[in-house]
């Protein structure tokens, strides 16, 4: 995905909106790759949010039941982490 980025930030310059980079399917622990992911983001001039999305098998339940990871399982982390990112998006879009 990094190597395609270049065209979704021009995008993102063209439609002069808020943009906000979001490291997803982490590994939970890892975080030698997701850091340095974040290092190659930062030439950009879109900021990474510190909410990173872990592959958590609770997303993959949620997916198959037709259900949102809040509804699968509302206290769960996965639940937490996408709360959070929404939490964030919304401050950086100034919603």
């Amino acid at each position: 995905d990094l190597k395609a980025i270049e065209i979704t930030v021009d995008l993102v310059k063209l439609a002069k909106k808020p943009a906000l980079f979001v490291l997803s399917c982490i590994r939970p622990g890892d975080k030698t790759l997701p850091d340095g992911a974040e290092v190659h983001l930062s030439q950009y001039s879109i900021p990474v949010s510190p909410q990173r999305i872990s592959q958590r098998a609770a997303v993959v339940h949620a997916l198959t039941a037709g259900q949102a990871v809040t509804e699968f399982e509302p206290d769960g982390a996965a639940a937490r982490e996408v709360t959070e990112l929404f939490m964030i998006a919304r401050r950086h879009a100034d919603v």
